[in-house]
């Protein structure tokens, strides 16, 4: 929690659902701020505080996309851990 606010990151592809888990959590609770990336590769670096998410808050909450999870985008659980 960061004043006040918890940060959740979703990892999130498709800009539709992307805006519809972002109109999920508004409407759940107003205080939880939506950071979003696109593929594993750039969670990895913001859960890591690299390049571009170098000042990133360390969400207490980390949602995946279903596909992310078996297939081809697949990344390992254990290497998310920051």
């Amino acid at each position: 929690m960061h004043n006040g606010h918890s940060h959740v990151l979703l990892v999130e592809d498709n800009p539709s659902d992307l805006r519809l888990t972002k109109e999920a959590f508004q409407d759940l609770d107003p205080l939880v701020i939506l950071d979003a990336v696109s593929d594993g590769a750039e969670a990895l670096a913001f859960l890591r505080r690299e390049g571009a998410h170098v000042s990133a808050v360390r969400p207490a909450l980390v949602v995946l996309d279903p596909k992310w999870m078996a297939g081809k985008y697949s990344i390992s659980s254990r290497r998310m851990r920051a």
